[in-house]
């Protein structure tokens, strides 16, 4: 249905959909369902999001431990629109297939969870990752509170949790739950010494590696976490894929997912 905005319409009515663009009105015939026609690419292109979507709900998955129920529609779909370009990146059109490097998904770097609350609005040095022959390595500056760590009003103490999402996408296998370390630091420590957070990953396997800023309070029940839709800050800082192919020799439970082959 078509409303009226000034003197012009916006919506549809009867057969035609208007639209306003920089003030001046558009007019465009609708299209029937089922009419438009879509090429070859247009098509493998439909598909390739479709499994970054999905890839993308297996990597919310694996951090529901540490961000339950915070993930909205914007992230959701911030989260698969840079997988979407991550795979298209790797997806050679000759062959059709995948071919995967150590740096395939960096652009997944950065990738804030929630943007009224990013990390980087808090945390002025991102922790960096780094590989070291079969160990991930989560290095955490040295940081001065309040210039580069900041609290917000009431909060007295924060978590930093980071966690590493596993998935051998050639296999179609993750771990269901991301593994994850953290340190606790106290609002009037002055200085966050350095810090690195280390974990044994196998080779072949996509690691994502996240980080979350826990922020506490105390009230007469005692500490009180401050997390919520409107401050959660969250941002994936390390995306790396370990060269080599998986040999089978980690006690983890692997669960099937999409494979990317």
């Amino acid at each position: 249905m078509a409303k009226l905005i000034g003197n012009l319409l916006s919506g549809s009515l009867g057969p035609y959909v208007f639209r306003i663009v920089n003030g001046k009105q558009i007019v465009s015939r609708k299209e029937a369902p089922g009419t438009r026609k879509q090429t070859l690419a247009t098509k493998a292109a439909s598909r390739l999001f479709g499994d970054a979507a999905n890839l993308g709900t297996q990597v919310r998955k694996t951090l529901a431990a540490q961000y339950p129920d915070l993930f909205d529609r914007i992230a959701s779909n911030k989260i698969s629109g840079h997988l979407f370009k991550a795979l298209s990146t790797c997806k050679y059109p000759q062959t059709g297939h995948f071919e995967f490097g150590e740096d395939s998904f960096a652009l997944m770097e950065r990738l804030e969870f929630n943007p009224g609350s990013p990390v980087s609005s808090m945390m002025a040095k991102i922790p960096h990752v780094g590989l070291m022959k079969n160990y991930l390595v989560v290095f955490l500056s040295e940081l001065v509170i309040p210039r580069e760590f900041k609290f917000p009003k009431k909060s007295i103490r924060c978590e930093i949790v980071v966690a590493v999402s596993l998935f051998r996408l050639r296999e179609g296998l993750m771990v269901e739950l991301a593994e994850h370390q953290s340190i606790v630091i106290e609002k009037d420590q002055v200085i966050v010494k350095p810090y690195e957070f280390k974990f044994e990953v196998p080779a072949g396997c996509l690691c994502l590696v996240t980080v979350f800023l826990n922020y506490s309070t105390v009230n007469k029940n005692g500490w009180l976490l401050i997390k919520d839709n409107d401050f959660s800050p969250g941002c994936i800082c390390g995306a790396i894929v370990t060269p080599g192919k998986y040999q089978g020799n980690d006690q983890r439970i692997w669960k099937k997912m999409i494979k990317f082959i």
